[in-house]
């Protein structure tokens, strides 16, 4: 078999893609939706896809690439507002990396590829 090659984003895609595949549906959806309700039911439902998949495709390839510029912004937004709840969400990652650090279950065993 061949052996797979490291990516250049490595990790970064490894995050970004599920993201990405997440905004892309859910802007598909959300941009369907407003297609039916501004263009009427025969339009926007039979025609209201092209333009939601067009919008899905970006959505979808920037929340890929920025996604990290993402919630760095959304970060810095909420310490503008609010800076217990960057106290608290920081509190929480923290937690959720202690717990999930070591967890066992989440690694793959020895032998699987």
């Amino acid at each position: 078999m061949r052996e797979r090659t490291k990516t250049f984003l490595g990790g970064y895609a490894a995050i970004g893609v599920p993201l990405g595949i997440g905004a892309a549906v859910l802007t598909f959806i959300g941009a369907w939706i407003y297609c039916v309700l501004t263009y009427g039911f025969l339009f926007g439902l039979g025609l209201g896809w092209l333009p939601a998949i067009f919008l899905a495709a970006m959505v979808g390839g920037a929340t890929f690439l920025f996604w990290a510029v993402a919630i760095v912004g959304g970060l810095v937004a909420a310490l503008a507002l609010s800076p217990k709840v960057v106290g608290f969400a920081a509190f929480g990652m923290g937690v959720g990396w202690l717990i999930f650090s070591g967890a066992e279950w989440l690694k793959k065993p020895k032998g699987a590829k």
